[in-house]
């Protein structure tokens, strides 16, 4: 009975996470300094074993990214969401754009949702 209880709440949660992560590329462009930080989130729920990642590896010399860091908002509750991080820092003048996707690492397939960003140093 719990087995099942449990079965039928996770079926329900990774639903509604589909409902609202759609297969649609939602653009950020984010403008910086040289020299200064941003600070990137999004959600994320890593219980479910979806996790932002880089649609490609990134080489540049605009930007350096370091994280991603995970947060849970709710640390008391099991399986709640939280938030993903990275620290983008301007290096020198330019622009850099790259993918965001969330998806469970060992799955090949379309991602449940994309980011493209740009950042532009100046």
């Amino acid at each position: 009975m719990r087995i099942g209880l449990f079965l039928m709440t996770v079926s329900l949660i990774s639903l509604c996470n589909a409902m609202e992560n759609p297969s649609i590329i939602k653009d950020k462009i984010i403008t910086i300094k040289k020299g200064d930080k941003y600070t990137l989130k999004l959600k994320s729920n890593p219980s479910t074993g979806f996790s932002w990642q880089l649609a490609e590896p990134m080489i540049t010399d605009i930007i350096t990214i370091s994280g991603p860091s995970y947060k849970a908002l709710d640390a008391k509750l099991i399986g709640a969401g939280g938030e993903q991080k990275w620290i983008i820092k301007g290096l020198k003048p330019g622009t850099k754009q790259f993918t965001l996707e969330y998806k469970r690492p060992w799955e090949n397939g379309k991602p449940a949702d994309k980011r493209k960003i740009t950042i532009i140093v100046e």
